[in-house]
C-alpha cells in the first residue's frame, strides 16, 4: 500500500513540476490578510514564531516545529547553538527570558501588543528522534504561549512522533526517523493537514488532483538588496485556481530550515510537504519564501552557510526578531501585496 501511495505521489508531483511558472512580479488576491497563518521547521521555525510575535496584528495561528521561544539566542550565534537547540550553557531555553524580551519589544514599538496572541492557534511539534533541537526547546515554546494566556484549546503540543529533525509527511522522504537532505520523512501521518487543519480549520478533503499553479516571483521588490539580508532572488508561491479567479482565499506562510532553500533541495519543500493538496481544495494561497547560503567573512557581512532564517541576528541586524528585522520586514512586505495590504 505504501508504494501505491509513494507511485501516486510521484506521478502528482510530476504534475505540480510541470505547473511551475517562470519568476514574474507577485500579484494581488482576494485574501483577508488578518487571516493569516505562518508555520516553519528549524530555523524556520524560530522565524515563524518571531513573525508570529512581529506581525501578530494579522497572523492569527502558527505552527513551531523543532523551534525554541521568541528572542532565545539574543543576538549570539554560540547561544543559538548552545542554549536554544541543545541545553548546555545559560540554562536552556527559557520561557520566562522571552516573555521578557517580548514585553521589553513591545514597549519600544518594534512588535504589537502581545494582546494580540491570547486568542491565536499555536501548533508545536517535536520529534522523538529529532538530536538536532532539543525538546526543551519547543517546551520552552509552549510555556511561552501559555504565559501570554492561550487557550489549552487553541495549544496543541506534540511530542510522541518518532521523527528526526525534519517536516513530517503521510508518504514523501525519508524513513521518519531520519536527519538528513531534503529534511522531510515519510512518518504516514499527514502533518501539513493537521496544521492547516488545526490552524484554520473545518477544511474540505485535500485535492486528489492540483488545479493551481506554483509561481517563481522576484523577492528582488521586497529588499534592494536580498542577497545582502541572505535571501534569494527567487520565492515561490502556490496559488489555486479559485483564488486566481478572483474568490475569496486565506493565506498560509510556509518558513523552509537550513539547508532546505531551493538551492540546495529544488523545490522538494514547496512540492513534498505535503501543503499543496490542501491548499488547492480549501482557497488557501501558500507563499513560500526563501533563503540562500552566504559567506561574507572577509566583508564582514552576513555568515550563513546553511542558507539558515535570521533567529541570532547574523549581518548585524540587531532588530532580527521586531517587524523592523530585515527578513521580518521583506516577509510582512510580501504578505502585504499578496492580501493587497498596507
Amino acid at each position: 500500500m505504501r508504494n501505491f501511495r509513494k507511485a501516486l505521489a510521484v506521478a502528482t508531483l510530476c504534475l505540480t513540476a510541470a505547473q511551475v511558472q517562470a519568476a514574474e512580479s507577485l500579484r494581488r488576491y482576494n485574501i483577508g490578510i488578518t487571516s493569516t497563518t505562518v508555520s516553519g521547521l528549524s530555523s524556520g521555525a524560530f522565524m515563524a514564531q518571531q513573525f508570529h510575535f512581529a506581525e501578530s496584528d494579522i497572523v492569527n495561528g502558527v505552527a513551531i516545529i523543532a523551534g525554541g521561544p521568541f528572542y532565545c539566542a539574543k543576538g549570539r550565534l554560540i547561544l543559538a547553538t548552545d542554549k536554544c537547540m541543545q541545553p548546555k550553557v545559560d540554562g536552556g531555553p527559557s520561557a520566562a527570558e522571552s516573555l521578557e524580551a517580548a514585553q521589553k519589544a513591545e514597549r519600544k514599538g518594534l512588535i504589537p501588543s502581545l494582546a494580540n496572541i491570547e486568542n491565536d492557534k499555536v501548533y508545536i511539534f517535536t520529534g522523538t528522534q529529532d538530536t538536532t533541537v532539543n525538546p526543551a526547546a519547543s517546551a520552552a515554546t509552549r510555556s511561552l504561549y501559555t504565559n501570554l494566556g492561550v487557550k489549552a484549546d487553541n495549544l496543541l503540543y506534540v511530542n510522541t512522533v518518532p521523527a528526526g529533525h525534519a517536516n513530517v509527511t503521510l508518504d514523501h522522504g525519508n524513513d521518519c526517523a531520519s536527519t538528513a537532505s531534503p529534511y522531510i520523512v515519510d512518518c504516514d501521518r499527514d502533518e501539513a493537514g493537521n496544521i492547516l487543519e488545526f490552524l484554520i480549520g473545518n477544511l474540505n478533503p485535500k485535492a486528489t488532483e492540483l488545479t493551481g499553479q506554483i509561481i517563481e516571483f522576484s523577492q528582488k521588490e521586497f529588499s534592494p538588496k536580498p542577497e545582502a539580508i541572505s535571501m534569494a532572488d527567487t520565492g515561490y508561491v502556490y496559488v489555486p485556481t479559485a483564488c486566481a479567479e478572483g474568490q475569496p482565499c486565506k493565506l498560509h506562510v510556509a518558513i523552509h530550515g537550513c539547508k532546505q532553500n531551493a538551492a540546495s533541495i529544488g523545490t522538494a519543500y514547496v512540492t513534498d510537504t505535503g501543503y499543496l493538496p490542501w491548499a488547492d481544495s480549501n482557497n488557501i494561497v501558500l507563499l513560500f519564501p526563501q533563503t540562500i547560503a552566504r559567506n561574507d567573512y572577509a566583508l564582514g557581512g552576513v555568515v550563513n552557510p546553511n542558507a539558515c532564517w535570521n533567529w541570532w541576528g547574523y549581518g548585524g541586524d540587531d532588530n532580527y526578531h521586531t517587524r523592523i528585522g530585515y527578513q521580518v520586514a521583506a516577509i510582512r512586505s510580501m504578505v502585504d501585496r499578496l492580501a493587497g495590504g498596507r
